[in-house]
């Protein structure tokens, strides 16, 4: 009866091991389960344009400094690239198709930037403003190239003068004869 304590306390110290076992591996699972989940949601987000009216006719802007942010460099786009834009806009400049040569500039490189605009009135307008990782730029007028002021097709160029590792996109604005604002945001990084 004397060994009987002693291998109760050996089979508690044994269920006591088992049990701090199977908490690590449930933690372990829970933490390899949410680095996962938040891995394919942070992917599967798509940053949806902002659009929205402003009757205000003064749409300069001065440029500015931009703080880099901290997030890992992504690889990015190389050369020339195309993009079909969707709007749920219904008013006023409706951007339908972008591109963007080269896409990956070199430092004093020349960007060529296109735009597709359709809108019921005239379009007075259009700019476009590229931020970069310490820079954002004033605003690079874009100038319609082919096509009429309610369908057309709006271009301009800047020398890229910064690097767009962390922070690369562009905010893209139009404005209508009765100063129906769009502002279109198209982060690229």
């Amino acid at each position: 009866m004397i060994d009987q304590p002693h291998q109760n306390s050996h089979y508690l110290a044994k269920d006591t091991e088992l049990i701090f076992l199977i908490l690590i591996c449930v933690f372990l699972i829970f933490l390899i389960f949410g680095i996962f989940y938040y891995n394919l949601n942070l992917k599967s987000r798509k940053k949806t344009p902002l659009i929205f009216k402003n009757n205000s006719q003064n749409t300069s802007i001065s440029p500015t400094k931009a703080t880099p942010t901290l997030k890992p460099s992504k690889p990015t786009l190389r050369g020339y690239q195309e993009f079909t834009v969707q709007s749920t806009k219904k008013t006023g400049p409706i951007p339908y198709h972008l591109t963007i040569d080269p896409y990956d500039p070199q430092i004093a490189g020349r960007q060529t930037v296109t735009i597709k605009l359709k809108s019921a009135l005239p379009i007075t307008k259009a700019f476009y403003e590229l931020t970069t990782d310490t820079t954002q730029t004033a605003a690079i007028n874009l100038k319609l190239i082919s096509g009429t002021p309610t369908d057309g097709t709006w271009q301009g160029d800047s020398i890229i003068t910064d690097s767009y590792d962390y922070t690369y996109y562009m905010v893209f604005q139009a404005l209508d004869s009765q100063n129906q604002l769009l502002k279109y945001d198209f982060p690229m990084r």
